[in-house]
């Protein structure tokens, strides 16, 4: 059972070819949101490192955001493409669940910060689960003026919506970490097992229904289809 995963939630790209949530190939790209342009090109040089044509794949799965409101379009854009020509299920994979992956293997709270302009953050909570970090609560929009409130004591943070020298005592209080910048995108390998679990628990949407997670600039209110 073969997936291609797709991310283009942030400057960073990510294709990946895998087989029962189990990555054969993989290619990132970052290029500041030049997506549009390489996204085709990288998705062709993936299938044929993993020897797969596309119409051989099984199933597609997209992350969903939060994040670039223009990178999120092009990706769904291409997997709904995909889907209808395929006539294949779609998986949608939010982006923060994959990026919280990225420091899997740690045994307390990972909270994910990031920016969304207008004076507020996405912000989401992981723990510890069997083999991931698994999210409790949705992910969510929340005042920079509130930012403090939500910060727990021994919590990793991952993103760019928070700034130790800014809080530094917070920091020292709450004996919080705040991760390398190489951990904030999501690393495509990683979202092959979630997209897989997603098959397998029959969470599959249409491509009619697929949508992202992203911030409106009309009402700042965060899409909660496919979290």
């Amino acid at each position: 059972m073969k997936i291609l995963s797709i991310d283009s939630s942030t400057e960073k790209l990510g294709v990946a070819v895998s087989d029962q949530g189990h990555t054969i190939n993989y290619a990132h790209l970052q290029e500041s949101f030049r997506h549009s342009k390489r996204i085709i090109g990288l998705i062709d040089r993936v299938l044929k490192k993993s020897k797969t044509a596309l119409a051989d794949i099984d199933v597609y799965a997209i992350g969903t955001g939060p994040g670039s409101f223009t990178g999120l379009r092009i990706g769904l854009a291409t997997i709904k493409a995909f889907a209808v020509t395929f006539a294949k299920p779609v998986v949608a994979v939010p982006s923060f669940d994959v990026i919280a992956q990225n420091v899997s293997g740690v045994d307390t709270r990972v909270q994910l910060i990031y920016d969304a302009k207008k004076e507020n953050v996405y912000y989401a909570e992981y723990f510890p689960g069997k083999g991931i970090l698994a999210r409790r609560g949705r992910i969510r929009l929340v005042p920079r003026k509130r930012l403090v409130s939500v910060l727990k004591k021994n919590a990793k943070i991952i993103g760019d919506g928070i700034c130790e020298n800014d809080l530094r005592e917070i920091f020292k209080t709450h004996r919080l970490s705040l991760t390398p910048k190489r951990l904030w995108y999501p690393d495509i390998r990683r979202q092959a097992p979630l997209a897989w679990q997603k098959y397998l628990n029959n969470e599959t949407v249409s491509y009619e229904s697929l949508e992202p997670l992203y911030l409106y600039p009309h009402d700042c209110a965060v899409r909660k289809k496919n979290s």
